[in-house]
């Protein structure tokens, strides 16, 4: 769900190239970034997380390839909160016949039904784990997600097991041209354990395969060990691992959400 808008001032000497990151701005209440050097293995840390906080921004957002040096994150305000794994597969091969019991969302299933499975979703993401973003807005973070995957702004259909016509479990899709994304993978506590998370993945696949993807891509963190799993007994490999670090350069106070209004 990000906006980005390329600084005018990406190629100064004193600070990293980076974006403007308008939506998540606009969800936090204070200016996020996103360096966009992941290829440099030893970056001047200091000197760029610096120059951007005197720009004002609050939050950066660093991917890189490269594991940095713990010591100089955290003298930067630094925090890695996220290996996030890309897992990659093709359709075409997915021999698994359709699953009556894996429908598509439907208006009168219940939204909180929902809610409470996106959260679920994100509970060992970035935002879940950086304890500077209030729990508040990680929940509202992910709750909006999924409002704007049930309507279609960012998803194009959400597969659902139910019980009792409640929402158990669900998968998100999206369609990239010739290829397809998974978003949001959640199984309701209570129900894990039945291979449902199994049954919407080979569903997904199967939902892509109809539509000619030849390829199919969903990530995730590292050290989420069950999705992890789950992707490869589905087929899946890996396709990258990006080390995710946050950046505060701004002070505690400076970090207070301002009083704009929510783009979401």
């Amino acid at each position: 769900m990000h906006q980005t808008r390329e600084s005018p001032d990406s190629d100064s000497t004193e600070c990293a190239p980076y974006s403007m990151l308008t939506w998540d701005s606009g969800f936090f209440g204070f200016k996020v970034a996103r360096i966009n050097k992941t290829d440099d293995s030893n970056p001047p840390i200091s000197k760029w997380v610096q120059g951007l906080g005197s720009k004002g921004i609050s939050l950066i957002y660093w991917p890189s390839l490269h594991k940095f040096d713990s010591t100089k994150v955290a003298q930067n305000n630094g925090r890695l909160v996220d290996e996030k794994t890309t897992f990659m597969t093709h359709p075409v091969d997915c021999a698994h016949p359709p699953d009556p019991d894996v429908i598509p969302y439907h208006p009168s299933m219940p939204s909180s039904d929902f809610n409470v499975l996106a959260i679920q979703s994100g509970e060992q993401s970035r935002f879940a784990v950086d304890p500077k973003i209030p729990r508040a807005k990680f929940e509202e973070l992910y709750t909006t997600w999924i409002k704007k995957s049930l309507n279609n702004t960012i998803a194009s259909e959400t597969l659902a097991i139910c019980d009792n016509f409640h929402p158990v479990g669900m998968i998100t899709l999206s369609l990239k041209e010739n290829s397809g994304e998974i978003g949001l993978v959640a199984v309701k506590d209570g129900y894990r354990g039945r291979h449902y998370g199994t049954r919407l993945v080979f569903s997904a696949l199967h939902w892509f395969k109809q539509r000619d993807c030849s390829t199919v891509r969903v990530v995730t963190q590292k050290h989420n060990l069950a999705a992890c799993r789950l992707y490869a007994q589905c087929g899946f490999t890996i396709e990258s691992i990006y080390y995710y670090y946050h950046f505060w350069p701004q002070s505690t106070a400076q970090q207070q959400p301002h009083n704009t209004t929510s783009i979401v």
